[in-house]
């Protein structure tokens, strides 16, 4: 036989608690990790999106502002007419050449930044171009710094191709679109309204050119994060301005984000992009949306920071856990070693070794339990031994109740058939009911029988004591066929008959009666056995009839009550059995209660004076 090393159970708490504490740190990093990556996120997303709607709520109100402006060219009803009318391109420019510089001045605050305003007009069907600039506004105009003296000419690129596609449209809300102006270095947005006369007829067109830094300020009022790349672009169209870099920079990967969520259709919509958390949030009047590209760097520096601090915790908790445990395990482990040596001496024989008292703490408690574990064991196996021995005893006596009792039944046939042929017909009779009777009795095949049988046997019983006693008492039996069937305990009306003549009528004067009747109560039906004898006190006998099926084994006599009492609890509960009522008056009635299967057949007249 091979024996293995066993490992001391302080090496093996010390193992278990530090894998465990190894294994609950390793899996708390892996949860805090997702968890404190969606936390960073949600954050992220909810302080993002915050931020581009206050964006966007200050670029409307700019945009309607600019907007506003623009409409007071219908303010200036003698140009509404002129170009309605079908005026000469020349006649246009020299009665309203100055129309643009008395709006740029008159009607836009400072602080909106207008470098540029053209107002053009339809021209007539002799014209050599569709459109003419009537007016043109440029703010600080020099050799050097300019804009574009007409956008459609191609003296700079100004992005004119979106402008064409907006005028040719049915669109009637202001658009707005942007170019890079090379010689200013700076990002233009430009923003474009269509003028109508009698509001169906389009006659011409503004266009207002702002300086970029207006709204490269809102961005940066809301946008603190400088890794955070935030534009504003219309549909189908390039970026108009964007922060921390030239929109001539950011133009290319613009447009390759823009491709990557093509298919986004929400108002608020989130695509991850390689490394970074992409967020848009749509202006619908005036189809400007803003877009804001955050980089993952921050979070993943977080969460390297975070794994490797879990690390050193893991390493200074193991090595404090150790020391720890070294120090209190000694008061763990001895009592435990010592209350192993114990069960092993009881284990070998010593069963009346004890455990003695330790200290109020589970060792202590478990010890203790054990004692009482050991002195129930103890109790138990001469509790069984007892039982066994009633056992045995009392399948002995049923044994030598059952000896040859098939004798008994012949000899008592003999005798009647003998005093038949001699005339002595109640000797007859009563060796015929003995043979009933004892057949009866004996019978131990079922445990159970009916009211009609128990009946049958009671009937025997009575002849043989009216003969015996010559008639002096009176017997009824009032108990209805329905109830017939009921299944009763075998023998347990008879004794009960047999006992109110023995004891209730035994010193009774003048006329005795003994009365049988049954009545249902509910799902279970009572069998009462009255007699009109001296009566007594119940209450010591009631008291009597409460002992465990163990102690009326053990009992030498009088347990007839006693008997049928103990095997109707086996047979059907502890909430069935016989209850006495006796007094001197009313004489005493013994009343047995069993279950009841059903009212099968019970007449409709008893059942309502129930």
């Amino acid at each position: 036989m091979n024996h293995h090393k066993i490992l001391p159970l302080r090496t093996k708490i010390l193992l278990s608690c530090v894998i465990c504490l190894s294994l609950a740190l390793i899996v708390q990093t892996v949860l805090f990790k997702d968890s404190s990556s969606k936390v960073m996120t949600k954050q992220t997303q909810d302080f993002t999106f915050a931020s581009l709607r206050n964006l966007q709520e200050d670029i409307y109100s700019y945009c309607r502002d600019i907007q506003n402006a623009l409409l007071k060219v219908y303010l200036n009803t003698d140009f509404m007419r002129d170009a309605a009318s079908g005026m000469s391109e020349n006649d246009l420019k020299r009665q309203y050449g100055a129309l643009a510089f008395t709006m740029a001045i008159n009607q836009f605050d400072p602080s909106q930044n207008v470098v540029a305003l053209y107002i053009y007009a339809f021209s007539g069907p002799n014209s050599s171009s569709p459109v003419s600039l009537i007016s043109l506004y440029r703010h600080a105009q020099t050799p050097v710094y300019t804009y574009p003296e007409n956008i459609f000419r191609g003296d700079m690129p100004n992005n004119i191709d979106a402008v064409k596609k907006y005028i040719n449209s049915d669109e009637r809300i202001m658009f707005i679109s942007s170019y890079y102006n090379e010689k200013r270095k700076t990002d233009i947005v430009r923003f474009v309204l269509k003028i109508y006369h009698n509001v169906n007829t389009e006659i011409g067109f503004i266009v207002c050119d702002v300086d970029g830094t207006v709204l490269n300020k809102m961005i940066s009022k809301e946008f603190s994060v400088n890794d955070s790349l935030i534009w504003l672009q219309p549909d189908n169209d390039c970026p108009v301005v964007s922060s921390h870099t030239s929109l001539k920079n950011v133009q290319t990967s613009a447009s390759a984000i823009m491709s990557a969520i093509a298919s986004g259709s929400n108002d608020y919509t989130e695509k991850i992009l390689p490394d970074c958390l992409l967020f848009k949030d749509v202006q619908k009047k005036y189809n400007l949306t803003a877009y804001c590209l955050v980089p993952m760097t921050a979070l993943k520096t977080n969460q390297i920071m975070l794994n490797r601090n879990t690390a050193l915790s893991l390493v200074l908790l193991i090595i404090v856990f150790s020391i720890s445990f070294i120090v209190i395990s000694k008061n763990l482990t001895a009592p435990l070693t010592y209350v192993v040596g114990i069960m092993g001496r009881i284990k070998n024989g010593e069963r009346q070794l004890r455990l003695k008292t330790m200290q109020r703490d589970e060792i202590g408690i478990l010890a203790e339990q054990f004692n009482d574990m050991l002195d129930r064991i103890s109790m138990l196996i001469e509790k069984e031994y007892k039982a066994k021995f009633a056992a045995d005893e009392a399948q002995y006596k049923a044994l030598q109740a059952q000896v040859n009792p098939h004798f008994l039944y012949n000899t008592l046939d003999t005798m009647s058939s003998i005093a038949s042929d001699q005339n002595c017909e109640t000797v007859s009779m009563i060796c015929l009911a003995l043979s009933n009777m004892f057949r009866y009795s004996l019978d131990m095949s079922n445990q159970l029988s009916t009211v009609e049988e128990e009946i049958v046997h009671l009937k025997n019983y009575l002849y043989v004591i009216n003969i015996r006693m010559q008639n002096s008492i009176t017997t009824e039996i009032l108990i209805g066929d329905y109830l017939l069937g009921e299944r009763v305990p075998r023998l347990c009306l008879q004794p009960l008959v047999e006992n109110s003549i023995q004891h209730g009528l035994k010193n009774k004067r003048g006329k005795k009666n003994i009365r049988v009747y049954a009545a249902i109560h509910e799902d279970s039906f009572q069998i009462t056995v009255w007699d009109n004898g001296t009566g007594f006190d119940a209450f010591e006998l009631n008291m009597k009839l409460q002992r465990t099926v163990d102690e009326v084994l053990t009992m030498k006599d009088s347990i007839g009550l006693m008997n049928i009492q103990s095997r109707i609890h086996m047979l059907f509960g502890s909430g069935y059995g016989i209850k006495i009522q006796s007094d001197s008056v009313s004489g005493t009635s013994v009343i047995m209660t069993l279950p009841c299967d059903c009212r099968r057949g019970k007449p409709e007249t008893e059942a309502e004076n129930e």
